[in-house]
């Protein structure tokens, strides 16, 4: 049974919300007391980026539930035009499914996603995870362009950069093909967001949750520098590097990024 009657078993532990006339689709479920571990995918992604996260979360017992952002995934469009437009999306949502209390970890535009609840002081969130991200995530213009003009050919480079360097040819183009799967317009409207976002100072300074900033050392999309500046911003906030690791430890270094999720999870809900 679910906590509310509104999440729907499939195969593989998969669930999603069934709301006309929009479905917010999660892969997972919160525990019998409503709380949960809320994964959220970066830039061209969905859940299925954290396959290997979630299941040696659930494996240790922690309720993961990784969600498809809108226009990503099973999720229908359109994508949100702003990061603040897909955090105020995802309270809702998580609101509407009876989740009473939870941590975010959030990757790349997830982060920023994340970084956004936490900035808010949003009800119910208990801590913070944000995964090779920062307070702003520059965009190279050229870059937006190239997605809207040469798209197969910026998106092989986008994948390209989020691996370390020396990360077979193959991996990289798997990785191009599942960001493609959106589109020009979705993939675009992504990095057009992150490149409009930014979090002060001041609002950094006011989260309070217990937050973890994990970045990977070789990682030059969101350089560790960035995560320094982040850990350093946030009070009390803890700093993991992620060794011969780039911009994706989600699909890098599933069970180094899960244990320090597993880490956070116990600092904000013990035992």
């Amino acid at each position: 049974m679910s906590i509310d009657g509104r999440w729907i078993e499939a195969r593989d532990d998969l669930v999603t919300r069934e709301e006309a006339p929009m479905t917010t689709f999660f892969w997972g479920r919160p525990d019998d007391r409503g709380r949960a571990l809320v994964l959220v995918h970066g830039a061209g992604g969905s859940h299925a980026l954290w396959g290997g996260v979630y299941r040696a979360l659930r494996g240790r017992g922690i309720p993961a539930v990784a969600v498809d952002l809108p226009g990503h995934g099973r999720t229908p469009g359109p994508a949100s035009a702003t990061i603040g437009a897909a955090a105020d999306r995802l309270a809702a949502d998580l609101r509407e499914l009876g989740v009473a209390a939870y941590a975010v970890a959030g990757h790349s535009l997830g982060g920023a996603v994340a970084l956004t609840l936490a900035s808010r002081s949003a009800p119910g969130l208990g801590a913070l995870g944000a995964v090779c991200t920062g307070a702003r995530l520059g965009v190279d213009p050229r870059l937006l362009a190239g997605l809207l003009q040469a798209f197969p050919d910026t998106v092989a480079r986008i994948a390209r950069l989020c691996f370390a360097r020396g990360t077979a040819e193959a991996t990289w183009r798997a990785a191009a093909e599942a960001m493609a799967v959106v589109g020009p317009e979705v993939l675009h409207r992504d990095f057009a967001a992150c490149a409009a976002y930014g979090v002060s100072a001041e609002e950094l300074g006011a989260i309070r949750v217990p937050t973890l900033v994990v970045v990977g050392e070789l990682d030059v999309m969101t350089p560790p520098a960035l995560a320094e500046e982040l850990a350093a911003a946030i009070p009390g906030a803890t700093l993991a590097r992620l060794p011969s690791v780039g911009h994706l430890p989600l699909l890098e270094d599933p069970e180094g990024l899960a244990l320090a999720l597993a880490e956070l999870w116990g600092r904000a809900f013990p035992g």
